[in-house]
């Protein structure tokens, strides 16, 4: 007795579409880099949003020169957001900071100022203060002596 066996062989064939490509689009600021005014010593963040697609490369740059991430400055990005963090900041820290965003669109930039304030500008800043209150407080003592005129 002889065994027969029918075996039936199905194959299918899936065709998977492709993912339509992404429409390329030029590196753009949705929010730009804003100039900063930080005291001696403190820590100072440049912070900005890109946009474009690819998702542009980031590159922070000082009066032209190209910053690398250290300990002193942090390069940092999280999606969209970029961020330059100086830890702590000295008065020849202050200066032009550009920001510029690449991908195969184009190139962007954007640039903010750097003030920072030492310790002898807040002194001043500090008399200053002082002063005007000492005389609008003498003026208003002088205002209070002094008697009404009638015609």
């Amino acid at each position: 007795m002889h065994n027969i066996f029918i075996v039936s062989l199905v194959c299918l064939a899936t065709h998977a579409e492709p993912e339509p490509q992404k429409a390329m689009e030029p590196p753009r600021f949705v929010q730009p880099v804003n100039a900063l005014q930080v005291v001696e010593g403190s820590q100072a963040v440049f912070e900005t949003t890109v946009a474009g697609q690819p998702l542009p490369e980031v590159a922070w740059f000082r009066e032209g020169h190209q910053i690398q991430h250290s300990d002193e400055f942090q390069v940092l990005r999280d999606g969209n957001k970029c961020l330059l963090v100086i830890k702590e900041v000295f008065p020849e820290d202050s200066g032009v900071f550009t920001c510029r965003i690449s991908n195969p669109g184009g190139v962007a930039e954007c640039s903010a100022e750097l003030f920072v304030e030492g310790e002898f500008v807040l002194r001043q800043m500090h008399v200053v203060l002082v002063v005007t209150y000492l005389v609008r407080m003498e003026f208003v003592s002088l205002l209070s002596n002094m008697s009404t005129i009638t015609l």
